[in-house]
């Protein structure tokens, strides 16, 4: 899969990402025919990134590696099937 136009926002909690995205989104919207997007946030709200929040709210224990390859890889899936 070739992505050909790929945007990140990244800050911590309070820094208006996601006022940000939503004004890209509204913006392009307004702009474009159908506008082809994908719009994420991690830790998601699916199953993993549920399971993400307890990890990092100290809930639960396991290694930064597996908690960042199940996050990566629902999302990958999820990219997958857009």
């Amino acid at each position: 899969m070739i992505i050909k136009k790929f945007v990140v926002f990244e800050g911590i909690d309070g820094a208006g990402t996601s006022t940000q995205i939503k004004l890209l989104e509204e913006r392009c919207k307004a702009s474009f025919q159908e506008p082809k997007l994908f719009i994420t946030a991690e830790p998601t709200e699916r199953p993993t990134g549920k399971f993400l929040r307890q990890i990092l709210g100290g809930k639960e224990k396991v290694s930064a590696q597996t908690a960042a390859y199940g996050e990566r890889t629902e999302l990958l899936t999820k990219l997958k099937t857009a």
